[in-house]
Parts: C-alpha cells; sequence; structure tokens
C-alpha cells in the first residue's frame, strides 16, 4: 500500500494519456504559450498499462484518465477492459 506524507493511504492513481488535451480547460492548458512533449516522448500504452499493474500490486484499485476525451488518442473499450483485469 502506498501512503502519501500525511499518513494517508492512496488507492488511485491519476494518468494523463495525452498532453494533448482537447479539451484546453483553462486551469492547467492556456491557449498560448504550450510546449508539448515530443510523441517518442509520451508512454506508449504498453508503457502504461505496466504502470497501472505495478500500481495495482501496491494496493492502486483506481484510474482516474485525464486528459481530454481518451477516445481521441486511440484508447479502445478493449484497451480499457484489459485495465479492468
Amino acid at each position: 500500500m502506498i501512503i502519501d506524507k500525511h499518513g494517508r493511504p492512496m488507492n488511485y492513481l491519476r494518468v494523463a494519456i495525452t498532453d494533448r488535451c482537447n479539451l484546453r480547460c483553462t486551469y492547467c492548458m492556456p491557449h498560448e504559450n504550450m510546449t508539448f512533449l515530443p510523441k517518442n516522448e509520451v508512454l506508449t500504452y504498453e508503457e502504461l498499462l505496466r504502470l497501472i499493474s505495478l500500481f495495482a500490486e501496491l494496493g492502486v484499485n483506481k484510474v482516474r484518465f485525464t486528459g481530454g476525451e481518451p477516445f481521441f488518442e486511440g484508447i479502445s473499450w478493449t484497451y480499457l477492459n484489459t485495465l479492468q483485469d
């Protein structure tokens, strides 16, 4: 189990699918002067799956995806079902 610096158990993980979010919320992505990661520096789906699996072994039982609409980035229901397993 992962414990934060205040002694609270952490049971969820927030994963940003992309830094190129399609929603452009003003609190996290201004309309100007935004520098994006090169595509080759963004985690692959296999890397994300491995990362999530490792956190699951540490007690994480919820994953929240951020970064806009995940389906715009090619995430499929098959992929999400794989994570559920």
